[in-house]
């Protein structure tokens, strides 16, 4: 589920392209639910939770 974040489609709407997945968005919000951490340190969690996943997606770019 989670590699789905680096399939997007291009949209022919003005504005900044998807990057991430309605998932990959979602679970980020859902931990930012549960911990209420700023995004920074939102951001270090999702970024630490990939290398310990060993995973190849991009962390999140703020």
């Amino acid at each position: 589920m989670i590699a789905q974040s680096g399939q997007y489609r291009k949209t022919r709407v003005r504005g900044r392209s998807n990057h991430y997945s309605d998932l990959a968005i979602e679970t980020c919000l859902t931990l930012n639910a549960a911990f209420h951490l700023p995004l920074r340190a939102l951001a270090g969690v999702v970024y630490s939770l990939l290398i310990m996943m060993d995973a190849s997606l991009q962390p999140l770019q703020l």
